[in-house]
């Protein structure tokens, strides 16, 4: 059964949203699927828009974009309506509240199916709290939430039917090399944190824990992007640790960074199923991560890594001792489970779950 079905979305940085949504258009294009792209490019930060066009061009996606002049726009919306009268697409998925809000409006009165991925809330301003908290009361008007794990789909329960939530865990997003190894050898510690600079990735309390820690003793690398970048740099600066810690800012290939440091660190406040323990996890990279979300389902503690409470500098400078002093043996650890989280984060399954989803949502 042949299934017409886009994906539409508003892309920002190329993050964990939409690099999840590039490899998963990769795969299932490599599964015989014949996938298509909507993009909503915001015209005050248009750059986005076109740096996710650039990357579905590499991949041969056919792809529509359309304009958006503010944060809900109602001429998008009414030219997303045309575009599915000419195209006549059996399925949507949205990511993001941009893209929820705008099919739920466009679509009204129509018989596509709606389908919308929970990438989990941001929170980073006023703003986008109140449009998140639409796309959650939305979610009941669709026809199916995916998750990103059963972690989610529980804390989900609440507002919506268990039959209208199904489970689709992120996937890996980068190649694993061949032969690949820890690095064990003695001196400082290198960590490297992957991520959005913004509240909730808990950053200010990693560098507040290294500063309590022996001057030198710890590496950090930081690779990200966002608004809290010059905050963070002064907090660095303040606490006497801007020696220690790089700042190298959004970085299309993360894996030379995995690759040179000892372990990978995620203080999150909060997280779904993070990309960035993923890829670290499949690296075969110790962990350190605050114990929120699925992060727990990465780290075997005293194993591959060490869960931290959140929030928590004093906790997470002691795990990072820990680290240090034990290196060897949690790269030995890591490495050895490496095998497994690559097999259960394959771009394979991940496509082949999608596809039994569409079907079975036709089909009902």
């Amino acid at each position: 059964m042949q299934v017409n079905f886009v994906h539409i979305l508003a892309p920002g940085h190329i993050a964990g949203l939409e690099k999840v949504v590039l490899s998963g258009l990769s795969a299932l294009k490599e599964k015989g699927e014949a996938p298509k792209c909507v993009i909503i490019q915001d015209q005050r930060c248009p750059q986005f828009g076109e740096k996710f066009v650039d990357e579905l061009q590499g991949l041969s996606i056919e792809t529509s974009i359309l304009k958006c002049y503010r944060r809900i726009d109602l001429r998008m919306f009414l030219s997303l309506r045309r575009l599915y009268q000419r195209r006549k697409w059996d399925i949507v998925h949205a990511h993001g509240y941009k893209a929820v809000i705008a099919c739920y409006l466009a679509f009204l009165g129509t018989s596509v199916r709606i389908i919308a991925t929970n990438h989990g809330d941001t929170g980073v301003s006023l703003n986008v709290r109140f449009f998140e908290w639409i796309q959650r009361k939305l979610f009941s008007s669709l026809d199916r939430v995916i998750a990103v794990s059963e972690k989610q789909k529980l804390e989900m329960h609440s507002t919506l039917p268990p039959s209208n939530i199904s489970v689709i865990e992120n996937m890996l997003t980068i190649n694993i090399p061949a032969g690949f190894a820890n690095h064990t050898e003695p001196g400082a510690l290198k960590l490297v944190a992957v991520g959005r600079l913004s509240v909730e990735k808990g950053l200010d309390d990693l560098i507040s824990a290294i500063s309590t820690l022996k001057k030198g003793a710890v590496e950090l690398t930081i690779v990200g992007q966002g608004d809290l970048r010059v905050p963070l740099e002064r907090l660095a600066l303040k606490k006497g640790v801007s020696k220690y810690i790089k700042f190298v800012g959004f970085q299309k290939d993360i894996r030379p960074y995995i690759k040179e440091s000892h372990a990978l660190v995620a203080p999150s406040h909060r997280e779904g199923l993070p990309l960035n323990l993923i890829e670290a996890a499949c690296y075969g990279k110790p962990i350190i991560a605050s114990q929120v979300g699925m992060n727990q389902s990465f780290v075997k503690e005293n194993g591959n890594g060490i869960l931290v409470p959140k929030k928590n500098p004093d906790a997470l400078a002691s795990a990072i001792s820990q680290m240090s002093l034990n290196r060897t043996t949690f790269a030995s650890s890591a490495s050895t489970m490496a095998p497994s989280f690559i097999r259960r984060f394959s771009k394979e399954k991940w496509a082949s779950r999608t596809m039994d989803i569409y079907r079975e949502i036709l089909n009902a």
